[in-house]
C-alpha cells in the first residue's frame, strides 16, 4: 500500500518473508526507497490496528 504523492509505502512482512530470498529483495527495496526519499511503514501481523495507525499518522503528519 502507497501513497505516491508523499512517498510514504506500508509493507505487511508475512511468515514468506523470512525466505532468505525474498528477505534480500526485501532489505534492497527497502534500502532504495529510504534512498528515494521514502517513509516505509514495515507491518506484521503482531502490530495492531492503533499502532499501524498511529505510525501512519505520524508519516502523514511528517509529510504536511
Amino acid at each position: 500500500m502507497a501513497w505516491p504523492e508523499l512517498k510514504i509505502a506500508m509493507e505487511y512482512e508475512g511468515r514468506h518473508h523470512t525466505d532468505p530470498d525474498v528477505l534480500r529483495r526485501d532489505v534492497a527495496r527497502f534500502d532504495a526507497m529510504i534512498e528515494m526519499g521514502w517513509i516505509v511503514i514495515r507491518v506484521t501481523c503482531r502490530d495492531g490496528e492503533a499502532n499501524v495507525l498511529g505510525r501512519l499518522a505520524k508519516g502523514w503528519a511528517s509529510r504536511s
